[in-house]
């Protein structure tokens, strides 16, 4: 049951709309801050860079989203989302071959970021005592009267302030609400040095029905990878990448070249004739991931609560962002539940330890890549890599350990 007072979200992405679904039980109003313009139908916000991209939802995701927001698999799947079968629709090449073709008995989904947003949007909308400002910009953020924070933004060429008896950051890996606090936030970072270029393309007539997601995972010694990802309306996303200072071209010619040129050819196979919908492909480059240790951190205005990219920004690689924020969600809305003396220290506490499991994997890969690593480590890694492969191989059961335990699955959940 809600009681008196006001939560203001700053930010309306991902990580903002599942906070307002957390928290909106436990206060009279909820208001979402969010500097772009928006509506209940917005597919696409340039405040989302990587909005053009690839974006699938592990089964932890699923599991958790579908908790905040009952109903939602199914109605992502009537607006065109694709099921993707674990093991034979998620074809993955790692360590020079490609893993064994086995239904591991899950799904993920694969939609575009701008579809995922619109439908969850769709479902905040209609929670009562959430409202949005559109095109609001925080320009200050002050500790006032009992403890509350005095919050100033610019809306529709107006100066205006809210105060707000809660303050939940959603500004992404900026973390610009940060600065007005007033205290260092210790940060643990890594080089991921990562450049992205991406593509909408039409499926070709002949791969109409199958549904696919190919990830090409380059090792150490390599410096090209990719991915294909079905998405709604007949539609692949598909991402090239390159590390160690490689670049994929803006051109698309030159784009589709470079998909030939991975270790294997089986995405250029896929995009050699495929149709560009749109005028141009899309960059997006991750040079560093990052982690604010709030956990390691005091003198935290009790009134503040950071979320998503603001805590832990990883390398999209492994597709665990989504999981992340919902992961988020879920301690904010417990913390809300909880004695409220106890309900900064225990949330931050409880999502940094949630960022910390896709932080530990991210972070090994993107060390392995670092420079100095030396020949020698590389073939012990790439040694590594295949024995485990070898040993997926030969047993569907180690499998399909290995496929749930890098989908971010909630303990509640765990098999």
């Amino acid at each position: 049951m809600a009681t008196p007072g006001r939560a203001v979200i700053v930010g309306g992405g991902m990580a903002g709309l599942c906070a307002a679904a957390a928290v909106h039980q436990a206060f009279d109003e909820v208001v979402v801050l969010e500097k772009d313009p928006i509506s209940a139908e917005t597919t696409f916000r340039k405040g989302v860079p990587q909005g053009a991209h690839l974006h699938s939802l592990l089964v932890g995701a699923q599991l958790m989203l579908e908790k905040l927001f009952p109903g939602l698999r199914a109605e992502l799947i009537a607006a065109g989302a694709v099921e993707l079968r674990a093991g034979l629709d998620q074809q993955v090449y790692e360590a020079d071959s490609w893993m064994p073709e086995r239904d591991l008995g899950y799904t993920i989904l694969a939609q575009s970021r701008g579809m995922l947003e619109r439908e969850v949007r769709r479902r905040v909308h209609e929670l009562p005592g959430v409202r949005f400002v559109p095109g609001a910009k925080v320009t200050d953020v002050a500790t006032v009267d009992l403890g509350r924070a005095g919050i100033s933004f610019a809306a529709g060429g107006a100066s205006e302030g809210l105060v707000a008896d809660v303050l939940i950051d959603a500004t992404g890996v900026s973390g610009a609400i940060v600065k007005f606090l007033g205290c260092e936030i210790p940060q643990d970072e890594v080089a991921s040095g990562v450049s992205y270029v991406s593509g909408m393309l039409r499926k070709p007539a002949g791969l109409a029905r199958r549904p696919e997601n190919i990830l090409i995972v380059p090792q150490p010694s390599q410096s090209r990878g990719g991915a294909l990802l079905d998405i709604e309306d007949g539609r692949w996303v598909v991402s090239l990448h390159g590390r160690r200072g490689t670049k994929p071209p803006l051109e698309l010619a030159a784009w589709r070249d470079f998909a030939k040129s991975l270790p294997d050819t089986r995405i250029w196979e896929r995009v050699k004739d495929a149709e560009l919908i749109g005028e141009k492909l899309t960059p997006f480059n991750k040079p560093v991931s990052t982690f604010r240790r709030f956990d390691r951190t005091s003198g935290i205005p009790p009134f503040y609560f950071p979320i998503g990219d603001v805590i832990t920004s990883v390398n999209p690689i492994f597709g665990q962002g989504m999981a992340v924020v919902a992961g988020h969600a879920h301690a904010l809305k417990a913390a809300f539940e909880g004695p409220a003396e106890l309900r900064a220290r225990r949330y931050l506490d409880e999502a940094c330890a949630w960022s910390e499991r896709a932080w530990r994997r991210a972070y090994a890969y993107d060390r392995t890549f670092q420079p100095g690593i030396g020949e020698a480590a590389a073939a012990a890694l790439g040694a590594l890599a295949r024995s485990r492969l070898d040993g997926v191989r030969n047993d569907a059961a180690l499998h399909r350990a290995m496929f749930v335990e890098s989908q971010m699955l909630p303990s509640w959940a765990a098999s």
